[in-house]
């Protein structure tokens, strides 16, 4: 019986090692680089993006592994359409910033923008729409996830 129990403890000291060695390998740093500074940053920009008036909505419903056309639609606080803005993409994964991409949108007309956009990986992915209009950059973060 003495001998199963000091079997049944190493396999899960060696199961408790393995995962600490692969996090350790797996983890790229800090998860947010001075947090204080973010969420004071989160705080303006979410202020300026109600006092803006803009709205975003992602037409696409859905989202594949591949290249996809990424619509989104913008619109003022009257629920009218904008057409006059230069939209930026920013795409990324939670996990790594090894599939961060940039792209500009291209349109606008009825308020629609599209961007052709590489998600090579299934999963959740972050997205950061910059909206420059009237001298003024507002960030929209969004999120979406690609199905195989």
């Amino acid at each position: 019986m003495k001998i199963l129990i000091g079997i049944v403890i190493m396999v899960a000291l060696a199961a408790v090692v393995t995962a600490v060695i692969v996090g350790n390998k797996s983890f790229e740093g800090i998860v947010v680089d001075k947090p204080y500074e973010r969420g004071l940053s989160w705080d303006r920009e979410q202020k300026e993006r109600t006092e803006s008036g803009l709205n975003i909505e992602i037409k696409n419903k859905t989202f594949t592994v591949g290249e996809n056309d990424l619509l989104i639609q913008v619109t003022d606080r009257e629920q009218k359409p904008v057409p006059d803005a230069i939209l930026m993409l920013t795409v990324s994964r939670p996990s790594s910033s090894a599939y961060d991409r940039t792209y500009r949108f291209s349109g606008g007309e009825g308020g629609v923008y599209s961007a052709p956009v590489a998600l090579p990986l299934y999963g959740h992915w972050d997205l950061r729409i910059t909206i420059v209009r009237n001298g003024q950059n507002l960030l929209f973060p969004q999120k979406i996830f690609v199905e195989q």
